[in-house]
């Protein structure tokens, strides 16, 4: 796992801040994508989501936080939620997920979909995720 520059540092603020611990950060030009350790998402978030408020006026981004799981069914719904996802079949490299939200999963302009992808291969190997 390799991260750039700005996702060191934006770990760094972001733990800094809210005191949780940080597994990963993925971001794009308007979006930072965190990835928090099991049993951090209630100090990530803060109470009435003050650290989330704090964070998305100091760095002018929009924030998705997610808690990792290393099971990766369960990733996969922290990754999609709120989304209900109705089933879930993996293989070595192949993920199927069905669920009656498809827009909901896929996300505005495929995003949703696209980090889903890049995490689960980065985590599990998975390099195909199917949305039924």
């Amino acid at each position: 796992m390799k991260l750039s520059k700005e996702e060191i540092e934006y770990i760094q603020y972001f733990e800094d801040t809210t005191g949780a611990r940080v597994k990963d950060c993925v971001m794009n030009t308007d979006t930072a994508f965190i990835i928090v350790e099991p049993g951090s998402m209630g100090a990530a978030i803060g109470k009435r989501g003050e650290n989330v408020k704090k964070i998305k006026n100091k760095t002018k981004k929009d924030i998705s936080i997610v808690e990792y799981s290393s099971d990766p069914k369960k990733f996969i719904q922290n990754l999609f939620a709120p989304a209900k996802l109705d089933s879930i079949e993996l293989s070595e490299t192949k993920m199927i997920v069905s669920s009656k939200e498809k827009n909901r999963l896929i996300g505005q302009k495929g995003n949703r979909i696209k980090r889903a992808r890049v995490l689960m291969e980065r985590y599990f190997g998975i390099k195909d995720i199917e949305i039924r």
